[in-house]
């Protein structure tokens, strides 16, 4: 068996002939071939690409990390639960969620203007009763960590008032750990009982939060200190981040999309649900590459070498060939700072908060985006791999935020980590009441699933209820004997 590294997925072709097609970008740097394309051809692709982690610009993805989601849904992959997303405060530089201890030894929330320094202030002072409440909901944030709608009076208000700041009111914000909140000692008997009994137990219950920090875990100071930032003399920059799609790619109980012979495992999947639940969402990917392989063993083990023509895959590589031709510049080199317009853009209009309004004005960007490619873009040929993400970007916010719209006009009501704030029985977001006003999902539209589809072009969107758990009885000799016989691969 051979193994292919330093490809970068291109395009997806599934329309032509018996086998799929990979148009991969070669990333080595001894390629002599024009253009450095090569096409792979297969009975079966599994896609392993992790999430779109490129299309927001406050994210905790590693750069380097783009996905592959517009590729896979431009091919006409059908994908779930778009809409669904785990957001959660994370600092910027480096990217790293900023829960469990960094958020239990209690720090100050800090914001600034754009440059930083300029009226620096404690903003979370302003909307809570007092600092036991405010003290109480920061812990919280330690293990109440992704933005949750249901916690809109708790915890999670800390995220959508750091959100409000940094994208409402174009403010940065900093957590520091020199100082108590308010600037002041800390009476920690005024606290929940739940904050002074672990802070107690851990012998924390004292200081500053980074004296707190380092004597309730010394690995979590060290690990920014060894990217750079010394928490005992600097502020950590934060924001509210995009952390995990829920959703993704739909798939059946062999992990195979709507294309037959085409899988997905991981994060592209969307296996994981409005809730994701940290330790669930880990074992669906990892059973999920282990049922793809042994269905594949079973029923599709056969590859046809015989009937595979190039040829007939020369009409879907063309217009690649030619954008790319189009796209090549010997002083210009502009798709990485479009990439970060374009994400920032997602940040702000399709992140926790959402209107539906914002985000059809977003969309039109979009499209205009992927529309006037050919002419906006330039880059020198070693751009190109950017320019390639660029476009991946792209059209995975276009099927991302059509999801969106979708939902906001079609039900309209808040759900997991995302608040519709135009709908019905909310009002806009210019006042903070509006946080304890915004309408919940109700619990009859729990069992249904969305399913987005790019059909010849056209973004067509679904719902069905969720599938239903089987109502038989299972013997255990039956499932047994079954299983020696075939694995019960049906």
């Amino acid at each position: 068996m051979s193994v292919y590294d330093g490809y970068k997925l291109v395009k997806l072709i599934i329309d032509v002939g018996t086998h799929k097609g990979l148009l991969c970008y070669d990333l080595s740097k001894n390629c002599e071939m024009e253009f450095r394309f090569h096409l792979f051809l297969a009975d079966n692709i599994v896609l392993a690409t992790g999430g779109p982690a490129s299309i927001y610009g406050k994210s905790v993805f590693p750069e380097s990390q783009t996905g592959a989601s517009g590729i896979i849904f431009n091919a006409g992959i059908r994908g779930k639960n778009l809409t669904e997303w785990q957001f959660g405060i994370a600092s910027l530089n480096p990217r790293w969620n900023v829960s469990g201890s960094y958020m239990q030894v209690l720090p100050r929330f800090i914001s600034t203007d754009s440059d930083g320094v300029s009226n620096e202030h404690e903003f979370l002072v302003d909307y809570f009763k007092d600092l036991s409440q405010l003290l109480n909901n920061t812990f919280k944030k330690g293990y109440q960590w992704p933005f949750d709608v249901r916690k809109l009076q708790g915890s999670s208000l800390i995220d959508l008032l750091v959100y409000r700041e940094t994208e409402r009111k174009g403010r940065r914000v900093f957590l520091d750990y020199r100082d108590n909140v308010g600037l002041s000692e800390i009476d920690f008997s005024t606290l929940s009982s739940e904050v002074t009994t672990y802070l107690q137990e851990t012998d924390a219950c004292f200081g500053t939060p980074i004296q707190r920090l380092r004597k309730l875990n010394e690995p979590a100071y060290q690990l920014y200190l060894n990217k750079g930032i010394d928490l005992e003399s600097q502020r950590l920059e934060i924001s509210v981040c995009a952390q995990h799609n829920n959703g993704g790619v739909e798939v059946n109980s062999w992990w195979e999309s709507n294309v037959p012979g085409v899988f997905a495992c991981g994060e592209v999947a969307g296996t994981h649900g409005i809730y994701r639940p940290g330790g669930s969402a880990l074992n669906s990917g990892q059973v999920g590459a282990q049922r793809i392989a042994y269905y594949i063993s079973k029923k599709r083990s056969e590859y046809k070498v015989a009937e595979v023509k190039v040829k007939d895959y020369v009409a879907s590589i063309e217009p690649v060939l030619t954008m790319t031709r189009s796209i090549l510049s010997v002083d210009e080199n502009n798709a990485r700072s479009l990439l970060k317009e374009y994400a920032l853009h997602m940040s702000r209009v399709a992140g926790p908060l959402r209107s539906s309004d914002q985000m059809k004005k977003a969309f039109s960007i979009i499209e205009e985006g992927i529309d006037q490619f050919a002419e906006k873009v330039r880059v020198p040929e070693q751009g190109l791999p950017w320019a390639f993400s660029l476009f991946d970007t792209l059209l995975a916010q276009r099927v991302y935020m059509q999801s969106c719209i979708d939902y906001a006009e079609k039900k309209g009501m808040s759900r997991g980590s995302a608040m519709y704030y135009n709908a019905e029985g909310s009002i806009p977001y210019d006042k903070l009441e509006e946080i304890f006003r915004c309408k919940l999902q109700d619990e009859q539209d729990d069992g249904l699933t969305q399913i987005t589809e790019n059909s010849n072009g056209r973004i067509v969107i679904d719902w069905r209820r969720v599938r239903a758990i089987p109502d038989h009885s299972l013997f255990f000799e039956k499932v047994w004997e079954s299983y020696r016989e075939t694995g019960n691969v049906q």
